[in-house]
């Protein structure tokens, strides 16, 4: 969801301050107001206050440098057979990881018990969320592109 009037808010308490600024601005019983606008900040605000799950953003450049690894961080795992999947800023593997863990630690990977999957997230990300999302609702919600590897076949002699 692309923000207009909410753009730059950065929690849901600075949400429910812009959103009183605006309704003493646009709202139709307010001299000048205007009801088409109003309507469309009130959908915007119910989007926002009614998904559990809204991550606000947070363009700094530190957040941005993180998303400079992904090349990076890929090609360490490209060689492990494990299934790649990057669903939002987040690169989640899954498979058989038992082999890898400990060097999925040491790029910086932590194991999500629940979905049984590790993950990687930029280093500022935090997550505001009390409750688990499912990988069904992170797939939904973000998108998902799985990582094709092109195994090397060996051919027997």
């Amino acid at each position: 969801m692309t923000l207009r009037y909410f753009q730059g808010c950065k929690t849901i308490e600075e949400v429910k301050k812009r959103y009183k600024k605006l309704a003493l601005k646009y709202h139709p019983d307010r001299q000048g107001g205007d009801e088409e606008v109003m309507k469309r900040i009130n959908h915007e605000y119910e989007m926002i206050t009614k998904d559990p799950y809204f991550k606000f953003a947070d363009a700094n450049e530190e957040a941005k440098q993180d998303y400079r690894e992904y090349p990076e961080i890929i090609n360490r795992i490209i060689t492990f057979r494990l299934t790649i999947e990057i669903c939002g800023n987040w690169i989640w593997l899954s498979g058989n990881t038992r082999p890898y863990k400990d060097q999925l630690r040491e790029i910086g990977f932590k194991f999500a018990g629940q979905k049984k999957m590790w993950y990687w997230r930029p280093n500022d990300y935090k997550s505001h969320n009390q409750k688990p999302m499912t990988m069904d609702y992170i797939r939904s919600r973000y998108g998902s592109d799985v990582v094709e590897v092109k195994q090397k076949v060996e051919l027997e002699e």
